[in-house]
Formats: C-alpha cells, sequence, structure tokens
C-alpha cells in the first residue's frame, strides 16, 4: 500500500534520484578530484513520514531524511499485526499444532503471514510431538473457512473471534506514516541517505480496506432515463 504524498516531496526525491547517482560520483574522481567520503546513516529510530518507492521520506530525532532503499530482500523487514479481515487470497500463511492433513480441530488462536525465504518452506510438517506444522498458501475464504493449499495438499482452518495475527514480510508494501523504522545505509549529504537494510515496525494494526459500492449497470441506464 503506498501513501500517497506530495508533489513537493516528489520534486525532492528527484533530487535525491540525482545526487545519489554513484557513476557520476566515479567521474568526478576520474577527473583528480577528491573522493567524496561516505558517513554512515544514523541507525536510531526513525518515523516514517511518507513513502514512494524506492524512497522513504522519515523523521529522525527531528531532523528530515530521504531514504533511497537499496536492500536486496533478505534485508528488509516489515513487522506488523493484522485483523482476520485483512487476509487475502494470494497471501502465505503458517500456523502449528495441525494434525497431519493440516487440518485443525480447534479454531487457530495464532498465525502469521509470511514472505518466502531461505529457510521458510511449504508444505505440512512433523513437529515430533505428534502435531504438525504447516505453511501454504491462501486460496480462498468461505464465510469462516480459511482454504490453504500447502504444496499441493488442500487443508482448511477456522480462526478464532480472537486469533492473533502476526505479519511478517521482506517488502514494504504495507508500510503506512506513522510506522518505527530502523536504516542501516549511508550518505554524502545530510538529509539524503541509502538504505542497505531496512526495518519498519507497523505503529497501528493492520485492518481491511474499506471498498466502495459500485451502482448495477441496470440501475445507471434507469437513472439516466429519468
Amino acid at each position: 500500500m503506498l501513501t500517497r504524498i506530495h508533489s513537493w516531496f516528489l520534486m525532492r526525491v528527484t533530487g535525491v534520484a540525482l545526487l545519489l547517482l554513484v557513476p557520476a560520483i566515479g567521474l568526478s574522481q576520474q577527473f583528480g578530484a577528491p573522493p567524496i567520503k561516505k558517513s554512515r546513516f544514523p541507525t536510531s529510530a526513525a518515523s516514517l513520514l511518507g513513502i514512494r518507492a524506492p524512497f522513504l521520506q522519515l523523521d529522525v530525532s527531528g531532523t528530515e531524511w530521504i531514504v533511497k532503499v537499496e536492500a536486496t530482500p533478505e534485508n528488509i523487514s516489515y513487522i506488523a499485526t493484522a485483523s482476520k479481515d485483512w487476509l487475502r487470497p494470494g497471501m502465505l500463511l503458517r500456523y502449528t499444532g495441525a494434525n497431519e492433513k493440516g487440518d485443525h480441530k480447534e479454531p487457530l488462536k495464532e498465525l502469521t503471514v509470511f514472505s518466502l525465504r531461505p529457510g521458510y518452506g511449504l508444505g505440512i510438517m512433523d513437529e515430533g510431538d505428534g502435531t504438525f506444522f504447516v505453511a501454504g498458501v491462501l486460496r480462498s475464504v468461505k464465510k469462516d473457512r480459511f482454504f490453504v493449499n500447502a504444496a499441493g495438499r488442500k487443508t482448511r482452518i477456522q480462526l478464532a473471534e480472537d486469533v492473533t495475527i502476526h505479519v511478517d514480510l521482506n517488502t514494504l508494501e504495507f508500510a503506512q506514516p506513522g510506522d518505527q523504522v530502523k536504516v542501516e545505509g549511508w550518505y554524502f549529504q545530510e538529509g539524503k541517505a541509502v538504505g542497505d537494510k531496512v526495518s519498519v515496525t507497523a505503529s497501528e494494526r493492520l485492518e481491511a480496506q474499506g471498498r466502495k459500492r459500485r451502482k448495477s449497470r441496470r440501475r445507471r441506464k434507469d437513472s439516466s432515463n429519468n
């Protein structure tokens, strides 16, 4: 989810992009200019003001920074909690305590939405205590039943009303203003930096996005005839 930002931010982002072009820096050094010293970006916690990939607008201890994210997926972390209405088909889910078919006798009280990465496989795996760990793709939701495909094996679960849903992703698509951010990176000029490791912790629980109801074609046609 990208946050709408003002045109002045876009202008600043354009300036930052030009400033951070490494080839241009290399050209200046070829002509005998003194090397430009890189400084490490302060790693203190920051507050997210705005986002337009790949740029983040941050408040770092009262100072505004524009950070270009150049981190690889394994160096990006987004942590949050969510309501069950936020879940959508296509998301990856994992949970424990299932039977050998991946089903749960009781409504689940806890699960995690995650991103694929090394060490995060899909399937139904024996936990060694008579229960099984399940990781798969949410395929559909029918009433209060959630259907999951765990590496080709179909399972279904129900979620408790007070279910805790953890979100552990390696993308920033759901980041919002107010989230807490930690960045490791470097900069040449105060206020403009490049981040090669980014961690974001959501400040609020993720909720389902409201949708506007569309009028049917028949209703639109009837109203136009009037």
